[in-house]
């Protein structure tokens, strides 16, 4: 998450401090969502993964505890 934020800043931080040229404005701009996109993708993925090797041992814990 902290990567995710230097980034942020980073990208802020570049974009600010382009020229006026337009065309390396939206370069910048793609280079900057795609890495925000990149690291969505790769977050999302780890808490998916959490979530399934969580959330069953926890279902199983509680049907053994109402069996016994």
């Amino acid at each position: 998450m902290a990567s995710v934020l230097m980034r942020l800043m980073l990208s802020n931080a570049m974009l600010n401090n382009v020229c006026s040229a337009p065309c390396v404005f939206m370069q910048m701009q793609d280079e900057f969502l795609k890495r925000l996109a990149e690291d969505t993708v790769l977050y999302v993925r780890t808490v998916c993964n959490t979530i399934i090797m969580e959330v069953p041992k926890a279902i199983v814990h509680c049907q053994v505890g109402s069996c016994c």
